[in-house]
């Protein structure tokens, strides 16, 4: 895709098939209107155009157009008081009678208190991209994009330019958008792959530093999303349809800054044998599928545990939904260690001690690739705590002693879980000061107990 330069992200923005690339002349500024002074409090206005000059166009396709609209505002940071506070400035929301040439172009109004001269103004649009410690508002990118192109052009598409201002007129700069967008169509991975993006109604793309979460109703693509702008970078998707899960990884992406991607994924089903780290929290089913984290899982789907845990080899952990009965130290230390999963040492619980958990040795995401799993088991308190942390949960103090409760949602939320509390067996560690055996999903890390003493136990799958 070519670049598309230096344009303001508008409201009303018509994108059509794939992306094209407008002109490269800069924005052309209107003379703003001289300030109009009251006290220390000045209000200044500046009219900024989209039209690249006679001759050229600006359209992104041979019918898309970029325009203002009324009630949009333009943030600018500018210092005060002698330089020595930096200020945000929210505009005034434009009107209809502010918006001039085909709605390319449109008179901001600001009112700045005491600003200082020859420093420089930092220009946003729109405003609601424009935190007030002066940084971007990247967070409301994350969670709040509905996949729509007037959603994205209007509150997440931004801008930015910087100038001097001298006192007088606002400085007319060029403006460039910060963001890559991404206009995404989805198949699935058959031979003959079919059209799934219109049933599609949550996508996640994640580049291992930033996680964008789509929510949407089912429509026709594309799914448009703006991202932050990435080098080289690893890019997991997951899409989920309501009833089936699809996941994707790609490396070594490049989506840079103020271009326009069309791209059409292949996205196989999300299977239990191609997971990866970006499905943590998922839900893993009794036929080896994937189902998004704290949702209810489809109709049919029986519910096994969270995947909380996968290595480089593919080997993973899997969260048991509940506990099982109780045991003591010494009986748990006399089962069976396996030793072929996760990299890690686990204690296999023999038939009577599971409890109502349902025993499992294979997975079916398909009958040519089952997956074999090691059935029920204790795991080491390290393994724990790496599936806490997989799942979002901290550590509440300097010690590393105590785990908040985010795990629990991922339990107890579309799938019925139990949440655990209290203290639990690990499968072979033990602090060997004072004897501490068991573990504390509360206030405590280890805790001193007799061996021959029962205790909770929450198993996991090694796959």
């Amino acid at each position: 895709m070519k670049t598309m330069k230096n344009f303001l992200s508008m409201a009303a923005l018509a994108l059509m098939g794939a992306m094209m690339t407008g002109c490269s002349n800069d924005d052309n500024f209107d003379n703003p209107q001289q300030p109009e002074t009251k006290n220390n409090v000045v209000t200044l206005t500046t009219t900024v155009s989209l039209d690249g000059g006679a001759g050229t166009t600006r359209a992104l396709t041979s019918t898309g157009v970029k325009t203002f609209a009324a009630g949009e505002t333009m943030a600018i940071y500018y210092w005060k008081d002698k330089g020595t506070v930096h200020e945000k400035a929210v505009s005034a929301p434009l009107t209809a009678g502010d918006i001039t040439n085909g709605g390319k172009s449109a008179t901001f109004t600001f009112t700045l208190d005491n600003p200082y001269k020859e420093m420089s103004v930092v220009y946003t649009y729109p405003a609601a991209m424009a935190n007030a410690d002066f940084t971007p508002n990247y967070d409301a990118l994350y969670n709040n994009q509905d996949g729509t192109l007037a959603t994205l052009a209007s509150k997440f598409d931004f801008c930015t330019g910087s100038g001097t201002w001298a006192g007088g007129n606002l400085p007319s700069v060029t403006l460039e958008n910060q963001l890559a967008i991404l206009a995404i169509t989805l198949k699935d991975n058959a031979a003959t792959p079919s059209e799934i993006t219109d049933g599609i109604t949550s996508l996640t793309i994640g580049d291992g530093t930033n996680t964008y979460t789509v929510s949407r109703l089912a429509a026709a693509g594309p799914i448009y999303v703006a991202i932050r702008p990435v080098t080289s970078a690893n890019i997991d998707i997951t899409a989920n349809d309501g009833s089936q899960c699809y996941n994707k990884s790609l490396t070594g992406k490049t989506y840079a800054a103020d271009n326009g991607y069309s791209v059409s994924w292949k996205m196989p089903e999300a299977l239990l044998s191609n997971a990866n780290t970006a499905n943590y929290g998922m839900v893993v089913c009794a036929d080896g599928h994937l189902h998004l984290a704290k949702t209810a899982v489809p109709s049919g789907c029986t519910a096994v545990g969270i995947l909380g845990k996968v290595t480089e080899t593919g080997h993973g952990l899997i969260l048991a939904l509940q506990d099982a009965p109780k045991q003591t130290w010494d009986i748990i230390n006399g089962w069976n260690s396996v030793t072929n999963y996760a990299g890690t040492t686990l204690k296999l619980l023999p038939d009577g001690a599971r409890g109502s958990l349902t025993s499992y040795i294979i997975l079916w995401p398909s009958i040519s690739n089952p997956i074999t799993v090691s059935n029920w088991c204790v795991a080491q308190k390290s393994d724990y705590e790496a599936i806490f942390t997989n799942l979002g949960s901290t550590t509440g103090d300097s010690n590393g002693t105590t785990y908040d409760g985010n795990v629990n949602a991922y339990i107890t939320t579309g799938v019925g879980g139990t949440a655990m509390a209290g203290d639990y067996w690990s499968a072979t560690e033990y602090a060997e000061y004072g004897g501490w055996y068991a573990w504390g999903f509360h206030s405590y890390s280890w805790v001193n107990y007799f061996t021959t003493g029962s205790d909770s136990v929450r198993p996991v799958l090694g796959f």
